[in-house]
C-alpha cells in the first residue's frame, strides 16, 4: 500500500521509484502511451547511468540481452528539466509522422527529491530474468545513495 503522501516524502528530500506507473501524480502532465504496438521500429537507448551499472551501456537496448524488460509503455511530454536515462525514439514512422520520442525510465527532481519512473518490464521479470534482477538492485542502491548524499549535504 503506497501512503497517500508519498509526494510530501519526495518533496522533503526523499525517492520514490514507481515501477509500474499506470497513473502518474496529478501534478504531472505527463503522459504514459502504449508505444510497443503503436510504434513501430521504436528503439531504447540504455545510457550510462549507476542504475545500469554492470550492464550493456551506451547502445541501443539489445534484444539477446534485454528482451524481457524492453518497455511497451513510455512517458511522453515531460521538459528538459528531467534525466532521461533511458530515452526511446522513432523515426520514419508509418503514415508519415515522422519523429516520436519518450522515456522509459527517468528521474525528476520534486522539491529536494526524486522520483525515478520506469516502465521497463521489471516487476514481472524479476527472480527469472538477470537484468530485471540486476536493474532492479541498482535502482535501490542508486535511490539509497541519493538520500543519503543529499541528507549529508544538509548537516
Amino acid at each position: 500500500q503506497v501512503p497517500q503522501d508519498w509526494l510530501e516524502h519526495v518533496k522533503v528530500g526523499g525517492v520514490a521509484i514507481l515501477l509500474e506507473p499506470a497513473h502518474l501524480p496529478s501534478t504531472l502532465e505527463w503522459k504514459i502511451v502504449d508505444s510497443g504496438p503503436r510504434y513501430w521500429g521504436r528503439d531504447d537507448i540504455v545510457t550510462p547511468h549507476p542504475i545500469f551499472d554492470g550492464l550493456p551501456s551506451r547502445r541501443i537496448m539489445n534484444l539477446q540481452f534485454y528482451r524481457d524488460v524492453i518497455a511497451r509503455y513510455s512517458v511522453i511530454d515531460f521538459g528538459s528539466d528531467v534525466e532521461n536515462v533511458v530515452p526511446s525514439f522513432a523515426v520514419g514512422r508509418p503514415g508519415g509522422q515522422g519523429y516520436w520520442s519518450g522515456s522509459n525510465l527517468l528521474i525528476y527532481k520534486l522539491g529536494k527529491g526524486k522520483v525515478i519512473i520506469s516502465t521497463l518490464q521489471l516487476s514481472q521479470n524479476v527472480g527469472t530474468n538477470p537484468a530485471a534482477d540486476r536493474i532492479l538492485l541498482n535502482l535501490v542502491s542508486y535511490a539509497s545513495k541519493s538520500v543519503e548524499r543529499d541528507h549529508a549535504s544538509q548537516l
